[in-house]
């Protein structure tokens, strides 16, 4: 961290010509008073100094505290099933670093919702922030929606979680429970003559069960094919 005295006619050209040198201001202090005009990383300098009185400050010195311009990635999560962006996470560090950010937590947290993993694009043991403060380095994590079977012999339980890693998520519904994926009917047969005169053909009678195979889609709970 470097710190400068100066004057408050000449704050608003050094902060630009600091930024111009990917220098970042912390902090900008009055000596003589000791008051922090402002601080932080976003902060609008140009609008904090025009709420000052230049003449009331002209003979007082100021202190620019500056650091290193933060390097900035992001790892954006991809549902390749509704091609829609699922999130983006925004990562600041300085240049030459290695960022402690991992993306094994958040890949659990989609799998547990119902998400199967296609691929991650992310460096495995984290970004290493570059010097090129003119380019962003992005990465992209794909994910698709995972995909369940329900029959007359693994049927769902009606109410229960389709996911149980997700007790909030979609819920198993009736048309996916054991009464809803068997039908037991039964079918009976008479012979007449076509004059509707009964032949000598006994009455056939069976009974038939259908049963129904279902596939749901385990993220949004929805009967995708029977």
């Amino acid at each position: 961290v470097a710190n400068q005295a100066i004057t408050f006619d000449q704050l608003a050209s050094i902060i630009s010509e600091l930024k111009q040198q990917h220098l970042n201001v912390i902090s900008v202090t009055n000596n003589s008073t000791g008051q922090t005009l402002a601080q932080g990383e976003n902060v609008d300098w140009q609008k904090v100094f025009g709420n000052y009185d230049s003449d009331k400050y002209s003979a007082q010195t100021f202190t620019i505290t500056v650091g290193a311009q933060k390097q900035k990635a992001s790892v954006t999560f991809v549902d390749d099933t509704t091609k829609q962006n699922l999130a983006v996470k925004h990562l600041t560090g300085n240049g030459g670093t290695t960022a402690p950010y991992r993306t094994t937590q958040d890949l659990e947290n989609y799998e547990n919702q119902g998400y199967e993993f296609v691929s991650d694009g992310y460096p495995k043991t984290g970004v290493q922030y570059d010097q090129d403060y003119n380019t962003d380095q992005n990465y992209t994590v794909h994910l698709k929606h995972g995909e369940t079977t329900v029959s007359e012999t693994t049927p769902g339980t009606v109410g229960q979680p389709i996911n149980p890693m997700d007790p909030t998520g979609p819920k198993y519904t009736t048309e996916m429970g054991k009464d809803a994926l068997k039908h037991d009917v039964t079918q009976t047969i008479e012979y007449v003559y076509a004059d509707g005169k009964a032949t000598k053909q006994p009455t056939s009678t069976k009974r038939l069960q259908f049963t129904a195979t279902k596939t749901i889609d385990k993220v949004t709970g929805k009967v995708l094919k029977t």
